[in-house]
């Protein structure tokens, strides 16, 4: 089958070297044929993955029987339209998959499902103050279809909404931004499968992000099983179901982000792709379950095998932290060697991302990092002391030889 991948970054590397192995041609589409992905097909498309139109003028010659976005949110949108244009297979239909990358639809949904999640208004650059009357502020302002938690800011007056409003729009394609109330949480993601209308629970993981006066909610880890989640197993198998209905899901992956507060569950965002935390190389490695597989095999043959679906809790080793990693602010000019890397216990992926010589600004969004490592043990001790290993390993050097890893190893810690 000659099947299209959206994008070629580093998320995308698993899912087309998986679609090779089965003996799929993979053809990929991205505006940068020099990412990592578009070097490993003979067949690649410079286009947008956000550019729907585009994409599929780009992709019509090919005889396309297939269709897969992992890990960025947008292409959902893309994929959708084009399969529906191309008369292809894809879980969603256009209408369905604009409900789950713009932030308006998405509320609208979410509402009219009496689901939880923080209230909100929709501002324009003109905006007056009694627009915001229903709120409290701090808020969280965002754009309403962007990715990457690029234009997202933690606001505290009227005044720093006026002054960030530009910037935050400068990242989507709609004149209105997104502001919501901030809900102090603890934020989980939920991985899962849609089957027949059926919701299967894959894993739950902690989101661990860091909050700085530029940026909100940018991930610096993913951990499996959740801390922040346990006990509240049943609630969160509940609220899964009813987003499945709400959004009128039949089949696919779905990935959501949580926030668990003094106020109970609130729903952050809600995907329909795999996640963007290399969630295709960790959920095997400690549930059995290969969403990779199933991509392909939904593919191939219109649906998944229930027992595709079925978490294995004997594997091994169950404890999982993907660390998510960046370089303080310098020149990078050399990086360590992979190889030191993965001779570490534990170490079961990871991958330097940057291509030195490059200039590293200080951390605004998810699109900065830099780099990332997998790591899986028995319990959590042992994972903790693999944590500190690893961050003694991996490095990033400017030309005096400093490293720039970013220490985050006090916040990614089990216990953090």
């Amino acid at each position: 089958m000659k099947i299209l991948v959206l994008g070629g970054g580093s998320s995308q590397i698993s899912v087309i070297k998986r679609g090779q192995e089965r003996g799929h041609k993979i053809v990929v589409s991205d505006q940068n044929l020099a990412a990592p992905g578009c070097l490993l097909v003979r067949e690649r498309e410079k286009v947008s993955t956000f550019d729907p139109e585009g994409t599929l003028s780009a992709v019509k010659k090919h005889n396309l029987e297939g269709i897969v976005v992992v890990g960025t949110d947008q292409p959902v949108y893309t994929a959708a339209y084009v399969a529906e244009k191309m008369g292809l297979d894809y879980p969603l239909s256009s209408r369905e998959a604009l409900a789950v990358t713009n932030k308006k639809i998405m509320k609208e949904r979410m509402t009219a499902g009496n689901l939880p999640f923080p209230r909100y208004a929709l501002l324009e650059e003109g905006f007056k103050d009694s627009d915001l009357k229903e709120l409290s502020f701090p808020l969280v302002i965002k754009p309403l279809d962007s990715q990457g938690q690029r234009g997202v800011r933690k606001v505290f007056t009227i005044a720093e909404i006026r002054e960030s409003i530009a910037e935050t729009l400068s990242f989507s394609r709609q004149k209105e931004i997104l502001a919501e109330e901030f809900y102090p949480h603890r934020e989980v993601t939920v991985n899962g499968w849609v089957k027949e209308g059926r919701a299967y629970i894959l894993a739950v993981s902690d989101r661990v992000t860091l909050e700085s006066p530029n940026s909100l909610g940018v991930c610096i880890a993913h951990r499996y099983p959740s801390l922040f989640a346990e006990g509240r197993e049943r609630e969160i198998e509940d609220l899964v179901k009813r987003i499945v209905k709400a959004f009128n899901l039949k089949k696919g992956p779905i990935y959501l982000q949580l926030f668990i507060g003094s106020a109970g569950i609130l729903i952050n965002e809600i995907a329909c792709r795999l996640g963007g935390a290399y969630e295709d190389e960790w959920i095997p490695l400690v549930t059995g379950v290969d969403p990779l597989n199933l991509l392909y095999e939904e593919i191939e043959t219109g649906t998944v095998r229930e027992e595709a679906l079925q978490v294995r809790p004997e594997m091994e080793e169950t404890l999982c932290t993907t660390l998510l990693l960046f370089s303080r602010p310098g020149l990078v000019t050399s990086q360590g060697n992979i190889e030191e890397v993965f001779s570490l216990a534990g170490v079961k992926g990871g991958r330097y991302l940057l291509d030195p010589p490059v200039l590293i600004q200080e951390m605004r969004n998810s699109t900065q990092r830099a780099g990332y490592a997998i790591i899986t043990a028995g319990n959590n001790r042992v994972l903790d002391e693999r944590v500190e290993d690893l961050f003694n390993h991996f490095r990033f050097f400017d030309k005096l030889g400093n490293n720039l890893l970013w220490d985050t190893r006090r916040e990614v810690r089990r216990g953090g």
